[in-house]
C-alpha cells in the first residue's frame, strides 16, 4: 500500500520526492466566537439598534466551515431557553446595525455568513422571538439611550426597585438613613421577592442555580407566591374600559387616559392628537391617507411594518408621526406627533390613488353618471387641490361605476328571498319570478307581484275598470314596469299588481294580464273592463283574452296623437262631442258634425270600433 509520508513514496526503489504542490498540507481551523443577543427587540427610529435585550458568549469558538442552521438553533434553545418560532439576524462584519441586517435562515445564509466572516475573530447574532412577551418602552419617547437595562446591572437588582423610605424625607438632608437604624438582616434572601429574571443567567449558573431562560420578564414566576412581579407596574392606559374617556380625562388615581380615534364617513376632518388610540394598522393608513387629502400635504408611511408605523411628509418638512404597537396589546397609539408643517403646498400628492379616488367619486356619479371628465377634473382640484390627468379621473370613474353597478346586480340574488318574504308577511299574495339559463346559472327575465289586500278590495268594492299602462326602468339595466289601477269609491287610484319585464312586447302583455286575471277571477269572476293608450300589442292582446272581457281606449291619448294631424279647436270639440255621447243617435249626429268639418279626420275616428271609445257602445255589465 502507498501513502503519501511527508514528500516521499514508500514502496518504491528509486525513493523520488514528490514536489510540494502536490502535497496535501494540513490547513488550521479558522474558530469563530459566536455572542447571542436575545430577549430584546429591534429599534429603527432612528437608528437601528437591539434593545432590552441580553447577551451570551460562546466559551469555545465554533469551527467556520462547520457552522450549520441546525447546530445553531439548538444552541439558541439549548443555552438561551428561547421556546417557539425565533429568527437569527447578524450584521456585516465592522459595520453598524443601521447599515443593514442580514436573515441567517436557510443554507444560502450560512454560507454567505461564512463567506463574509472569514478572517473575523468574533460575530454577533441577534434573536428574535415572535412569542416573547417584554415590557415595551417604544411608547416611552423621553427614555434616555443610557438606560440600564434589565438584567445587565452589576448587583443583579432590580432596575426599577426604588426603596420607599428613602423618598420620605422632606429632601433636606437632615435625615440620613443607616443600615444601623433599620431591621436590615444581612441573611435575608432578597431573591424571594424579585422574579428570576433580575437574575444575572451568567453568574446564576456559575452558583449552580437551576435557572429556567425561557421565561420571559412578562411571564415570570417568583419563589414567593405573594411577591411583587413586573404585572404590578404595567401600564394601565390601554385598559378598553377607558378608551371611550374625553380628552386628557382622569381618574381617580390622577392617571391619564386617551382617546379612542374614530374615522366617520361624512368626509371630517382628521385630527390626531398624541395618545391617540388606533384599533388597528389599516385604520392608521386609512387616516392617513384621508389627512393627507384633506390638508394637501404629501404625507406618506416611511415605516410600515407589524408594530410600528412613521409618518413623514416631504423632505426637509419637520411633520412627524409614530405609532406603536405594544406586544401585550391589541392597539396602536401614537407616541410621537410633530403636527407643524414647513413645506408649501403641491398640485400633486401620492394619496391620490384610483382605489380612493373612485370611493369619492361614487355619490356624485350615482346622480350624474354621465358627468364629464373635465367636470370631474374641476371637482377634484377645488376639493382636494390637486391636478388630475385625464387618464386618472378616467380610471377612477371606470372603477366608481363598476362598484355602483356591481352593487345593483348584487341586489339579483336576494329576488327569492324577498318574494319568500313578500309572500310570508302578506298570505295570499301571488309573486312570480320568471328567469332563463344563461352560461352562468339562472338570468332574472320577468317578476309579477299582486298584493292579497290590494286584489280583494278591488274586486270587492270598486268598479270592474282596470287601467293598463307601461313606462320605461331607467336603471342601469333598464327593463319596462307594467302596471294595472282601479278607482275606488273616492275615486282615487288602488293599485292592484305590477310587473317588471324585459321590453313592452305582446308576449310580455299578454303574460301580464293573464296572471292578473287569474287573481281577479279567483276571487270572483267578473267581465272586465281595461282602458289603456295604443301601445304596441296591447289591443290585439286584449281582445285575443276572453270574450267577457272588453278593451276602451284613452280618449285622451288619443286625440293625443290625433290633433298632430288634424288641429283646430273645432275639432277638438266635435271628436270629444262624439266621445261623450250616450246614445247611438247621438253618437252618429256628433260623428256627420265631425264629417261636415274634415272628412279625412272622420275617416280616422270611422275606423275605430265606437266600443273602443264612445260611451254610446260601451255594454253594461
Amino acid at each position: 500500500m502507498k501513502t503519501v509520508i511527508g514528500a516521499t513514496l514508500e514502496g518504491s526503489s528509486n525513493m523520488k520526492k514528490i514536489p510540494d504542490k502536490y502535497v496535501l498540507k494540513e490547513t488550521e481551523a479558522h474558530m469563530l466566537k459566536i455572542k447571542f443577543h436575545y430577549n430584546g427587540y429591534f429599534v429603527s427610529d432612528p437608528e437601528t439598534t437591539y434593545k432590552k435585550g441580553k447577551s451570551y458568549e460562546l466559551k469555545k469558538g465554533l469551527d467556520i466551515d462547520q457552522i450549520n442552521i441546525i447546530d445553531l438553533g439548538k444552541q439558541v434553545k439549548e443555552l438561551l431557553g428561547v421556546t417557539g418560532e425565533f429568527k437569527l439576524w447578524y450584521g456585516k462584519p465592522e459595520n453598524d446595525l443601521s447599515d443593514g441586517l442580514r436573515l441567517l435562515g436557510t443554507d444560502r445564509d450560512v454560507i454567505r455568513f461564512i463567506n463574509e466572516f472569514k478572517g473575523h475573530p468574533i460575530a454577533d447574532l441577534y434573536v428574535e422571538t415572535t412569542s416573547a412577551n417584554f415590557i415595551d418602552h417604544r411608547y416611552d419617547t423621553d427614555v434616555d439611550e443610557e438606560e440600564i437595562e434589565i438584567g445587565s446591572n452589576e448587583d443583579n437588582s432590580d432596575p426599577e426597585y426604588v426603596d420607599e423610605e428613602c423618598i420620605e424625607g422632606d429632601g433636606d438632608g437632615s435625615d440620613s438613613v443607616s443600615l444601623d437604624d433599620s431591621d436590615y438582616d444581612e441573611n435575608w434572601e432578597w431573591t424571594s421577592v424579585l422574579p428570576y429574571e433580575t437574575l444575572n443567567p451568567t453568574d446564576a449558573r456559575n452558583h449552580g442555580e437551576n435557572v429556567n431562560l425561557s421565561l420571559t420578564v412578562a411571564a415570570e414566576s417568583s419563589r414567593n407566591p405573594k411577591a411583587t412581579t413586573w404585572s404590578d407596574f404595567e401600564d394601565e392606559d390601554g385598559d378598553s374600559s377607558d378608551l371611550q374617556s374625553p380628552i386628557s380625562s382622569e381618574d381617580e388615581s390622577g392617571e391619564k387616559h386617551y382617546p379612542k380615534f374614530k374615522l366617520n364617513d361624512n368626509d371630517e376632518q382628521v385630527k390626531f392628537e398624541e395618545g391617540q388610540i388606533f384599533a388597528s394598522a389599516q385604520l392608521i393608513r386609512t387616516a392617513v391617507k384621508e389627512y393627507g387629502m384633506q390638508s394637501r400635504k404629501n404625507v406618506w408611511l416611511k415605516k410600515n411594518e407589524s408594530t410600528r408605523l412613521v409618518v413623514k411628509c416631504m423632505p426637509g418638512c419637520s411633520f412627524h408621526m409614530r405609532f406603536s404597537k405594544a406586544a401585550s396589546k391589541n392597539y396602536f397609539k401614537l407616541a410621537v406627533l410633530k403636527a407643524v408643517h414647513t413645506c408649501h403646498r403641491i398640485n400633486k400628492n401620492r394619496q391620490c390613488r384610483t382605489k380612493w379616488l373612485a370611493k369619492k367619486l361614487i355619490h356624485v356619479l350615482k346622480h350624474a353618471p354621465d358627468m364629464k371628465l373635465k367636470a370631474l377634473q374641476e371637482d377634484c382640484k377645488n376639493k382636494w387641490g390637486v391636478m388630475l390627468s385625464k387618464f386618472q379621473v378616467y380610471r377612477a370613474k371606470v372603477k366608481a361605476l363598476d362598484m355602483i353597478q356591481g352593487a345593483i346586480s348584487e341586489q339579483y340574488k336576494h329576488l327569492r328571498n324577498y318574494a319568500e318574504e313578500l309572500c310570508t308577511s302578506n298570505p295570499g299574495s301571488t309573486v312570480i319570478i320568471k328567469t332563463t339559463l344563461g352560461v352562468d346559472g339562472p338570468v332574472f327575465e320577468r317578476m309579477y307581484v299582486c298584493f292579497y289586500a290590494c286584489k280583494r278590495a278591488f274586486v270587492t268594492s270598486c268598479r270592474p275598470l282596470i287601467g293598463l299602462d307601461g313606462c320605461f326602468l331607467k336603471g342601469t339595466y333598464g327593463g319596462q314596469l307594467l302596471t294595472a289601477v282601479g278607482k275606488d269609491g273616492n275615486n282615487q287610484m288602488m293599485p292592484i299588481a305590477f310587473a317588471v319585464v324585459e321590453a313592452e312586447t305582446k308576449d310580455s302583455w299578454s303574460w301580464f294580464i293573464d296572471l292578473l286575471l287569474e287573481d281577479l277571477n279567483g276571487l270572483q269572476y267578473k267581465k272586465w273592463s281595461f282602458i289603456s293608450d295604443q301601445q304596441k300589442g296591447l289591443v290585439p292582446t286584449i281582445a285575443s283574452t276572453s270574450d267577457y272581457v272588453e278593451h276602451r281606449l284613452c280618449v285622451k291619448h288619443l286625440y293625443g296623437n290625433w290633433r298632430k294631424k288634424y288641429p283646430g279647436d273645432e275639432l277638438k270639440e266635435a271628436l270629444w262631442a262624439a266621445a261623450r255621447s250616450t246614445t247611438m243617435p247621438e253618437f252618429t249626429r256628433a260623428m256627420n258634425n265631425l264629417k261636415k268639418l274634415n272628412e279625412a279626420a272622420w275617416k280616422d275616428m270611422n275606423d275605430l270600433p265606437p266600443s273602443m271609445w264612445t260611451r254610446a257602445a260601451f255594454f253594461k255589465p
